[in-house]
């Protein structure tokens, strides 16, 4: 149980960190990389990962629900990435699980036993 605490524990500190441009807890603002930008002679003050695009003629910033959408797609990403590592990881618990029971149950016949010669196999 303590293993899969500790364990779970790191995955925990290992998405935070991988994945830290996601989940920065320190960052004061997510529009801290606002810029200023000048297209055609027109100046746009917007995040600096957000499109400027013409639209029937005009020059316009992408819209808001377009780069919502994008941001929110980068994150469903990086959350799908970490459930698959965590299953993973799951799955390795259970075997390693698995294991120090079979093991457990060597050492036990071992101490029914103690004239016999056991050898303990490990998987």
């Amino acid at each position: 149980m303590l293993l899969y605490i500790s364990v779970a524990a790191s995955i925990c500190l290992a998405g935070v960190t991988c994945y830290g441009e996601v989940m920065d807890e320190n960052r004061t603002s997510y529009d801290d990389n606002r810029g200023e930008r000048v297209v055609e002679g027109l100046r746009f003050k917007i995040a600096g990962d957000r499109k400027v695009e013409r639209v029937d003629g005009d020059i316009e910033t992408e819209g808001l629900d377009k780069y919502l959408k994008v941001k929110f797609d980068r994150l469903f990403n990086v959350l799908e990435s970490i459930e698959e590592r965590l299953s993973a990881v799951e799955s390795r618990i259970s075997d390693i699980q698995s294991s120090m029971e079979h093991l457990s149950e060597q050492v036990d016949y071992i101490k029914d036993e103690p004239q016999q010669q056991v050898q303990l196999e490990f998987r």
